[in-house]
């Protein structure tokens, strides 16, 4: 992230030093003071101008964010010239629950959650929103609402607040939401946002309480599920991601709730 970012840091080379000395094959690991200091005023450096840019209403704005198995990474960026320049850095952990969540759904909190986290910068204007992962493209885009899974429906209600246009960037250029999300402060979760998560489950809950069959039906499809083992490897990809199957379509659209795989408002029946 430093190296990223190296052009904007006075005599970078020097304050580097007692950190980068530790890369060389030659050296013997040692953690003192001198690197302790260097690692804080690097930090330093990373929060302060000219790293970080003067939020202006008037140019171009973008957010970046990221997400790792257990964290959120999320920066606000102003364009000056021709140069992005950070005006805030924010990462939080992941709950348990989230942890959980199908990858869609958590590359999808990660953007929402970075836009409310800069909500203050960003309401009446419009900006630009980046992600690596592209099916978010078309989910929290222009895809009908119909066709969306019940999570990602409430995904795009909360950004109906925002004026953005998504953007599909590859996953090198997302270098600062990644680190960040690879490092996210454990803060605890307001009132406010354990309400919002709470209403939120019980949004996505009412998809299964609402199916045409009866309770017996339902666990007999779990079991069922669990049983298959090409749908329990489906329902291990829906939380971990869809990697080696990237070219297919509509793998995207499967989540699970409930410990049932659902595809838009449908259960998904093994064959």
């Amino acid at each position: 992230m430093v190296n990223q970012l190296a052009k904007f840091i006075l005599q970078l080379a020097e304050k580097d030093k007692p950190l980068s000395d530790l890369l060389s094959k030659k050296s013997h690991w040692y953690w003192g003071a001198d690197q302790v200091r260097a690692f804080k005023e690097l930090k330093e450096e990373l929060k302060s101008t000219p790293v970080l840019a003067l939020f202006d209403p008037n140019k171009e704005t973008k957010v970046s964010a990221d997400e790792s198995s257990y964290g959120l990474g999320g920066v606000l960026l102003l364009k000056k010239i021709k140069e992005w320049k950070p005006v805030a850095y924010a990462s939080r952990s992941l709950t348990p629950t989230e942890q959980r969540h199908a990858q869609v759904e958590k590359e999808a909190l990660g953007l929402i959650w970075a836009c409310e986290r800069f909500r203050d910068f960003l309401i009446g204007q419009h900006f630009q929103l980046e992600t690596d992962h592209k099916p978010l493209q078309s989910l929290l885009g222009n895809q009908y609402w119909d066709n969306l899974p019940p999570q990602m429906q409430r995904f795009r209600m909360r950004l109906m607040t925002y004026s953005y246009m998504i953007a599909h960037v590859p996953g090198n250029r997302l270098w600062n939401a990644d680190t960040l999300s690879l490092a996210p402060v454990k803060a605890k979760a307001t009132a406010a946002k354990m309400e919002l998560m709470e209403r939120t489950n019980t949004y996505v809950n009412a998809i299964m309480e609402q199916l045409p069959a009866i309770v017996s039906y339902i666990d007999n499809l779990r079991e069922q599920l669990k049983a298959n083992s090409v749908c329990s490897n489906v329902m291990t990809m829906c939380q971990k991601g869809w990697s080696e199957f990237s070219g297919c379509e509509g793998l995207n659209e499967l989540v699970l709730i409930c410990r049932t795989q659902i595809r838009g408002h449908k259960p998904h029946i093994p064959s």
